[in-house]
């Protein structure tokens, strides 16, 4: 875990001090629909949640970032209970055009948390995840962007539980 947290802490460090260097940094925020799938889908249903993001890109078309998502969801055998899912994701993305449209496919990795609220009770439980995805981005001006993407997420845990994650946003690009 903490292996994770400092790894987070220098990529955002080393985000920001880049900035007199070349190359844009994106901020942007996102809400999104998680939709569990085999075995951990039998067990949980989807929900929705947000997130936020930063970028840097590193040539015209690829992007190191950090990604924070919080989604909510429900287990489906006790709707009274709950369970919700953090995610703290380094990635990287190749854009395949650099004009106002910005198709894009990336990788990410880092950690998942799952809290299992039962009985007045928490359980806390950390995964590696890892994941695939793709995206467009649609410049309306030269700072403000639209975005919509799809990652599909494997955990690293003995029962393997894999996601969906659908979402749309808004990016600003900081000059």
């Amino acid at each position: 875990m903490k292996k994770i947290i400092t790894t987070v802490a220098l990529t955002v460090a080393l985000m920001f001090g880049a900035k007199a260097q070349q190359g844009e940094i994106l901020g942007g925020v996102n809400l999104g629909y998680l939709l569990p799938m085999g075995k951990f889908g039998d067990a949980v249903d989807g929900g929705l949640g947000y997130g936020i993001s930063g970028k840097y890109f590193l040539t015209d078309n690829l992007s190191a970032g950090i990604n924070a998502n919080y989604f909510s969801l429900a287990l489906k055998s006790a709707s009274s209970y709950s369970v919700s899912s953090t995610q703290f994701h380094l990635s990287g993305d190749y854009f395949f055009m650099t004009d106002e449209v910005r198709p894009y496919a990336g990788i990410d990795f880092g950690m998942t948390q799952y809290t299992f609220d039962f009985f007045g009770g928490e359980v806390k439980e950390n995964y590696l995840s890892y994941g695939l995805g793709a995206g467009l981005m649609y410049f309306f001006n030269d700072n403000f962007a639209g975005n919509g993407m799809v990652r599909f997420n494997s955990i690293n845990a003995e029962e393997a539980s894999n996601y969906l994650s659908i979402g749309l946003g808004v990016t600003y690009k900081i000059d």
